[in-house]
């Protein structure tokens, strides 16, 4: 028993349903040549055919359209459409297809989208502007007993600057009534170097004076 023929037999609901389908197909046939034999005689004798010629050509109209019938049904092996002869049926149940279950897919850890970096809470220092007669000791840390010249101030703001790690932003010139005038240039000197360090800078300006 041939691929195609053992495959038929592997639904035998279906090869019922076939063999009904060119039982009809044989009967349809045999009414179909039934009627075109008695048009034809009538047109062409105005008489019945002889009957046996009539049954003979019945039989093979029969015949003809079962053979049609079965051709369409069985053609290929199992398969019921016009359009080919597959059944309809993959291999497959319905499963997932070996791409969805690649082993290396499954192994492979999910790529978890990197979070933003912290926040960098910014932070700043301030200066004292000291009197004009505490003079070359012009600036006063906060936190510092005791104020530094212009050098030593940018040094000092440097090394702030380093040692925040990039937190240290901003710095405040806090300049009492009697500190050493705002339009000092040495002020404008210490100014500009914080904004050359990427600072922000602002004059607070206090009404009071600093204590002697």
């Amino acid at each position: 028993m041939g691929p195609p023929l053992a495959a038929m037999f592997d639904n035998p609901g279906r090869v019922v349903v076939g063999v009904l389908a060119v039982a009809g197909g044989f009967l349809v046939g045999n009414l179909l040549t039934l009627v075109l034999c008695r048009l034809v005689a009538k047109a062409a004798f105005h008489t019945r055919m002889n009957h046996r010629l009539e049954q003979a050509l019945r039989v093979l109209g029969g015949i003809a359209l079962a053979c049609l019938v079965a051709w369409l049904v069985f053609r290929g092996g199992p398969g019921w459409g016009f359009g080919g002869t597959g059944s309809g049926e993959g291999e497959g149940a319905g499963g997932p297809s070996p791409k969805d279950t690649d082993p290396s897919k499954e192994a492979r850890p999910k790529v978890v989208p990197k979070k933003d970096e912290e926040a960098i809470l910014a932070s700043g220092v301030k200066v004292t502007v000291l009197r004009g007669s505490a003079y070359p000791k012009t600036f006063r840390f906060e936190g510092e007993p005791e104020g530094v010249d212009l050098a030593a101030a940018k040094e000092k703001l440097r090394q702030r600057k380093e040692a925040s790690t990039g937190k240290l932003q901003f710095m405040d010139l806090l300049i009492y009534r009697n500190s050493t005038a705002e339009g000092n240039l040495l002020i404008q000197d210490f100014e500009e170097y914080a904004h050359g360090l990427g600072l922000r800078t602002s004059r607070q300006k206090l009404d009071q004076s600093l204590p002697e």
